[in-house]
């Protein structure tokens, strides 16, 4: 019984144009689609941070978008990502004050401008994407290192933000 209605739910809700955020398509504004991913602007000291805001940036448009990444000569748009903000922060317990839990937050903004003029076609504004981790009881943070569950955190903290922006440009439900 409780399936049956879980399935007539969800026909339902496909069935009125319902889509579930990170799944609704993007409207590109003016009708572009022909995009260039400019620039990654990463002032972080956290290197891998901008191959993977670019990857995963140009994953979620595709995937979401009718649009066709293309070099910035043959563009209508381009892109630029600007990091505002990387930030790991503990909270620490106990008499030896262990971090027990930690906060991966990153916020950042996306920009689309017009290849001819440049004018600024439309920004996401700042969005934030956040994700904790703990540590093992064994592991101890080494500093300037991270662990499995920072990186892993780090990653969805990344594809959160990403995310969120690309819902900005999504149509109404």
């Amino acid at each position: 019984m409780r399936i049956a209605v879980l399935v007539l739910c969800l026909a339902l809700c496909a069935g009125c144009g319902y889509n579930f955020a990170g799944m609704t398509p993007v409207d590109m504004p003016e009708g572009v689609s022909r995009l260039h991913l400019d620039r990654v602007n990463n002032p972080t000291q956290e290197a891998w941070l901008e191959p993977f805001v670019r990857s995963n940036f140009r994953d979620e448009f595709s995937r979401r978008a009718d649009i066709s990444w293309v070099d910035r000569e043959q563009s209508q748009a381009y892109i630029e990502i600007d990091i505002k903000n990387y930030r790991v922060s503990d909270d620490l317990t106990g008499a030896g004050d262990r971090a027990v839990r930690s906060d991966v937050r990153l916020d950042l903004e996306v920009k689309i401008y017009h290849s001819q003029d440049d004018q600024l076609l439309w920004s996401s504004g700042s969005v934030r994407g956040s994700s904790s981790y703990y540590l093992a009881q064994d592991q101890a943070p080494v500093p300037g290192e991270s662990t499995p569950g920072e990186r892993q955190a780090a990653q969805e903290a990344v594809e959160e933000a990403l995310r969120l922006a690309t819902d900005r440009l999504g149509t109404e439900f």
